[in-house]
């Protein structure tokens, strides 16, 4: 498991957006029952497991938290990568004067989330009760 890394996952459009993984004891109990359930369904039946991550930037509790597959630790080369296109797109806009969409904003502010984040040790990159990560 990768409690506590950050990375990047898709979100439900597709996008893959910043994220910290968080382990079941750092989540709101709703997605921490949830999160245990798939870990038993893992460990029994073989299913897939899912990472149980907070998406920098989101500022909606609904969205906020989220069980994905589909997940990509961090590392710098990475990042880079990830980075690029979006980064291009959102810079195209803003010079030719569009507004940028929600998904846009949020992938800026969940940059800063993650470049804040994997500044510091593990043990201290979340207290989701007292964090603000958008």
């Amino acid at each position: 498991f990768k409690f506590r890394k950050v990375g990047f996952a898709k979100c439900e459009s597709g996008r893959l957006l910043p994220v910290i993984f968080l382990g079941p004891n750092d989540a709101p109990s709703c997605m921490r029952r949830e999160w245990l359930k798939r870990l038993n369904q893992h460990l029994r039946q073989g299913f897939q497991m899912l990472h149980l991550v907070a998406f920098f930037g989101e500022e909606d509790e609904n969205d906020k938290f989220a069980l994905v597959s589909d997940v990509y630790v961090h590392d710098d080369a990475l990042e880079e990568e990830f980075r690029r296109i979006p980064e291009r797109v959102i810079n195209r806009k803003i010079i030719r004067g569009e507004a940028l969409s929600e998904t846009d904003v949020k992938f800026i502010r969940g940059l800063l989330g993650l470049s804040v984040a994997k500044s510091l040790p593990e043990e201290y990159r979340w207290v989701w009760k007292t964090m603000a990560i958008s």
